[in-house]
């Protein structure tokens, strides 16, 4: 893909698909800055234990919405290889999969347990890879070097902070990052014409 030309005209169905997809991009794009708001304006906590404590009150809305996001992306992406299109659905079903297991056992009353915990791994990094698919996608079609380095740093990112493995400070800047890029490409990719995500419809593998 990445044809920035017309090939067909465009029915209800593909702008309704486009629209969906690219709602789902801004969708993700505004959580990533929410996000990185939450560690700024946490920039004292030094205590991962603090910062998974006061995630909680809104750690339950924020992994719905974040959730919804990545599955509007991943069931609407536009790619003529059929086994892309099955991964990623693939991807994102694995990371439900893993979610409800996480209720199951743990209770759905709290969904903080997700955040900085190794808990929240199988779930998230799933989801991180279903996200980081997406904008590596939107790189190789129309040259947005930012997707690539999502793709990669995303799923990393997940695990550095689920795992620990810096102080909250650290993480913070990572977020930053990942939510800078994720920005850039978000305004870069949601004012392209619709025609360009649908490209050509008879190179579709079915």
């Amino acid at each position: 893909m990445g044809e920035k030309r017309e090939f067909q005209p465009l029915t209800g169905a593909d702008r309704l698909s486009v629209f969906l997809y690219r709602t789902g991009i801004l969708l993700t794009g505004l959580l990533l800055a929410a996000g990185a708001w939450f560690y700024f304006s946490q920039g004292d906590v030094e205590d991962w234990e603090v910062l998974a404590e006061r995630a909680r009150p809104w750690g339950g809305i924020y992994v719905l919405l974040l959730f919804i996001s990545a599955g509007i992306t991943s069931f609407t992406i536009h790619l003529y290889v059929k086994k892309f299109r099955i991964l990623i659905k693939r991807l994102y079903l694995l990371s439900v999969v893993f979610l409800v297991a996480g209720i199951l056992y743990k209770g759905a009353g709290d969904l903080g347990w997700l955040f900085f915990s190794p808990w929240g791994i199988p779930s998230l990094l799933p989801l991180s890879l279903c996200i980081g698919f997406v904008a590596a996608k939107e790189a190789f079609c129309f040259r947005m070097v930012e997707g690539y380095i999502i793709a990669m740093f995303l799923p990393f990112t997940v695990l550095v902070i689920m795992l620990r493995l810096v102080a909250p400070a650290v993480g913070g800047v990572m977020i930053y990052l990942i939510t800078f890029l994720y920005l850039l490409f978000m305004v870069r990719k949601i004012p392209m014409p619709f025609a360009f995500d649908i490209g050509d419809k008879s190179a579709y593998e079915q």
